[in-house]
């Protein structure tokens, strides 16, 4: 079975950018999405799993996701260049670059091309075909 690269914001030094990059969920994270989704109606992802609906498909997904966590060995890596030494973008509004040092002040975030775009990747996080070469 395939599963969607759950995405994050980074910088990554091979590339010179901010990119999108793996989130690699832990295992207790994972298995709490479980919990919120099954036992906790109020809670955001339980909200998220309804409006996006087949509940039960989302639950095998994360139980497919977990096993494949428990084997997953290398760190995050770029999308575009596969470089595993990418820095997490922190979530709040502001922060350093990494590199220069200087104070960024993050204003949103988004997908914007409107360029289609897919990729295969090993459980690893490899690419092995891209429609972008």
């Amino acid at each position: 079975m395939r599963l969607a690269v759950n995405q994050a914001d980074y910088y990554c030094p091979n590339c010179n950018h901010f990119v999108v990059g793996e989130r690699i969920e832990t295992v207790s994270a994972l298995e709490q999405e479980i919990n919120d989704i099954e036992n906790a109606p109020q809670s955001r992802r339980r909200m998220l799993a309804e409006v996006i609906g087949n509940i039960p498909q989302q639950i095998a997904e994360l139980h497919i996701r977990i096993k494949w966590r428990k084997n997953r060995r290398s760190p995050p890596k770029c999308l575009h260049c596969g470089c595993a030494d990418i820095l997490l973008i922190p979530d709040r509004k502001e922060f350093n670059h990494p590199e220069t040092g200087k104070r960024m002040k993050r204003s949103g975030n988004g997908f914007a091309s409107t360029a289609e775009w897919f990729a295969t990747y090993t459980p690893e996080g490899d690419q092995i075909e891209s429609s972008n070469k």
